[in-house]
């Protein structure tokens, strides 16, 4: 299996392909050595992922993108097999609105937090300024390798 795109309730408007989100995804993770790997894109609202933010980070607001791994990971990114990955959960309403202030589209919004999003299942985390470098460069290699926009998003909120 791969990974599968799922809209949760009404959160996808026209014009967003998730059938090439799903293979942008699945470049994504053959770029980081996961290549056939499963886990899953879930497409929410901002009341989805506030609720998420706050039942899961104790933080009651909502976000753009949520990873939940489906393993622990102590040391960064994790090189070691690990056949079902995770979750990452993305507001396609914040989505839209950080896409509109960037000046790309919503599609291309989607795989720059896709990638946001799968980093921190593999293990990576933009805590302290050299694990966010680690991940921008990560992010960066793995957009340009998968095709996906020219942007990573660590890079662009400069966390």
């Amino acid at each position: 299996m791969a990974c599968e795109v799922m809209p949760a309730g009404d959160a996808v408007p026209s014009g967003v392909d998730l059938v090439a989100l799903a293979g942008f995804a699945d470049r994504c993770a053959a770029v980081l050595g996961r290549e056939g790997s499963d886990w899953s894109i879930v497409l929410g609202d901002d009341p989805f992922l506030f609720h998420l933010n706050t039942e899961y980070r104790s933080m009651a607001s909502a976000t753009d993108v949520l990873s939940f791994p489906q393993t622990e990971f102590a040391d960064g990114p994790n090189q070691g097999e690990a056949p079902e990955l995770g979750d990452v959960v993305v507001s396609v309403e914040t989505a839209a609105r950080q896409a509109a202030e960037h000046g790309h589209g919503l599609q291309a919004e989607l795989e720059i937090l896709v990638v946001h999003g799968l980093c921190h299942l593999l293990g990576w985390d933009h805590e302290t300024p050299d694990d966010a470098q680690a991940m921008r460069a990560s992010e960066a290699r793995v957009l340009h390798a998968a095709g996906g926009p020219a942007i990573g998003l660590v890079r662009r909120a400069g966390a």
